[in-house]
């Protein structure tokens, strides 16, 4: 596809800002803290009963639980991260923006995504006070 200069940059502009709102919904949205709060429970939950299991020297479920209470932080450290839930935002819109609305090589995929997270993740910092 040939668009003219001003398209392209319509539709990247829209595509950074319909990143960055899927990004803030997923992270900070009050929509979706049940979800977030699902995951820091189940963390808090898995370490609760490996210190249970600590306590009745079960050391192989204890590990267990602690094994998985660690996912979870990480998990929702994850979730409320815009710079990582950025990226992959960006790199799944990308994936489609790229090669099918703009007609560019397939290369341009990633330096793209880049550049849309990282847009999103420094105007995360400006939204941390909403």
């Amino acid at each position: 596809m040939n668009h003219s200069l001003g398209w392209t940059v319509l539709i990247l502009v829209i595509y950074v800002l319909a990143a960055a709102r899927i990004t803030r919904l997923i992270n900070a949205d009050s929509i979706t803290e049940p979800a977030r709060m699902w995951i820091a429970g189940r963390a808090e939950a898995a370490k609760t009963k490996s210190d249970e299991a600590s306590a009745a020297s079960q050391p192989a479920l204890a590990d267990s639980y602690r094994k998985r209470a660690a996912r979870g932080v990480k998990t929702y450290d994850f979730v409320i991260c815009p710079w990582c839930v950025g990226f992959w935002v960006s790199l799944a819109g990308a994936i489609y923006l790229v090669p099918f609305l703009l007609g560019w090589h397939g290369g341009w995929v990633l330096p793209v995504a880049f550049a849309a997270s990282h847009v999103i993740g420094k105007a995360a910092g400006l939204a941390q006070g909403d």
